[in-house]
């Protein structure tokens, strides 16, 4: 994570995207290392099974005071080019 904050305070990016599982504690570390304003977009699976619990409402719970926005993928493969199944 100190990588990550040494590139949040040396590039001017306005976002960032954290994948997979980050906890609450390591989010609020990343912010207050990297000593400058940012948003946070965390990764969600569809697929509830490849989250740290499958219970979705739990995962939103845990990330709702410490994330800008959640980013829900298809799965945690990425770049398949898969439609994620919401059904």
């Amino acid at each position: 994570m100190n990588e990550l904050a040494v590139l949040v305070q040396s590039v001017p990016v306005s976002s960032i995207q954290l994948y997979p599982d980050w906890t609450v504690e390591e989010i609020a570390e990343l912010k207050k290392t990297a000593g400058r304003p940012f948003r946070i977009l965390k990764f969600m699976s569809a697929l509830p099974a490849e989250n740290f619990t499958s219970d979705d409402a739990i995962f939103l719970k845990r990330y709702e005071n410490c994330v800008d926005a959640i980013l829900l993928d298809s799965h945690r493969c990425g770049g398949t080019g898969e439609l994620a199944d919401l059904d």
